[in-house]
C-alpha cells in the first residue's frame, strides 16, 4: 500500500534517519528529513519546590509494549531508594502486565500508578512534583517526550532510539541507555540514586529551542 502511495508523490518528509531508510525502501522517489517542530502540551512551567531524598522519576502517557514501562518497573525492583509514577492509560496486556509488576514488593510504597488520560492542565504541575523523566522505550521514531522534559526543567532517562540520542546529553543534563537493556537501566537507576547526581543532571538542562525548529520545518516543505 505504502509503495502505492509513494509511486504517487515527489517528495516525502521524515522526521529521522531511520523513517528516511524506510521510505527509502518502499521506493519513495526524494525524501528529506528534518525534525520534528515541537507542539508541547502543557502550557508554561510551574515553580518546583526543594525536594530532599531519593530522586522521583515519572513515566507518562499511554502505556504500551514498545514504551517498556515494564522494563523500567522490573529495574527499579533491584535499586532502593528512587521512585517512579505510572501517569497515562493502561493499554490492554502491556497496562496488566505494569500494574503487576507495582506490586512487587521490592517496590512497595515506591511505585505509583495512576491510570487514565493526563489532561494538559495536570502536565506542569506533575512534571513539577517530579526530578527526571523516564522514556525507556524499546523502539521510537521521533518524538517530543523528552524535549516536554527539558522544558520543564527535568532530565531525561532515555533509550537511545529515535531522536533520544540527539536531544539528551548523555552524563550532562540526562541518561541514555541501551533499548531493551534491563541490567543498563539497573546502573542507570543506581547512578541516579547516588546523592546529587539528579539535582547535578537537572542544573545542566537547557531549555528547548522552540521556534528554530518551525523554521527550518517550513524551509525544508518549501525547498
Amino acid at each position: 500500500l505504502m509503495q502505492r502511495f509513494f509511486e504517487r508523490v515527489d517528495s516525502v518528509l521524515v522526521h529521522s534517519d531511520s523513517e528516511a531508510r524506510v521510505a527509502y525502501e518502499l521506493g519513495a522517489p526524494r525524501v528529506s528529513v528534518t525534525d520534528l517542530p515541537p507542539h508541547l502540551p502543557g502550557g508554561a512551567p510551574v515553580e518546583r519546590m526543594p525536594h530532599e531524598g531519593p530522586p522521583r522519576l515519572l513515566a507518562l502517557g499511554i502505556v504500551r509494549d514498545y514504551k517498556g514501562v515494564d522494563l523500567l518497573l522490573e529495574a527499579l525492583a533491584e535499586v532502593p531508594g528512587p521512585t517512579l509514577t505510572v501517569a497515562g492509560e493502561m493499554w490492554g496486556a502491556s497496562g496488566e502486565r505494569v500494574k503487576e509488576l507495582a506490586q512487587d514488593p521490592r517496590l512497595r510504597d515506591r511505585v505509583e500508578v495512576h491510570g487514565g488520560y493526563v489532561p494538559a492542565d495536570r502536565l506542569a504541575p506533575l512534571l513539577a512534583t517530579h526530578d527526571v523523566l523516564a522514556l525507556t522505550y524499546r523502539s521510537a521514531t521521533a518524538s517530543q517526550n523528552a524535549l516536554l522534559g527539558q522544558h520543564h526543567g527535568l532530565p531525561v532517562l532515555a533509550s537511545d532510539v529515535g531522536t533520544f540520542g540527539s536531544q539528551v546529553r548523555d552524563g550532562v543534563d540526562g541518561l541514555l541507555v541501551p533499548p531493551g537493556d534491563k541490567q543498563a537501566l539497573v546502573e542507570a537507576l543506581r547512578r541516579l540514586a547516588e546523592p546529587g547526581c539528579a539535582e547535578l543532571l537537572r542544573s545542566q538542562v537547557r531549555a528547548p529551542d522552540l521556534s528554530g525548529p518551525w523554521a527550518r520545518y517550513v524551509g525544508t516543505i518549501e525547498a
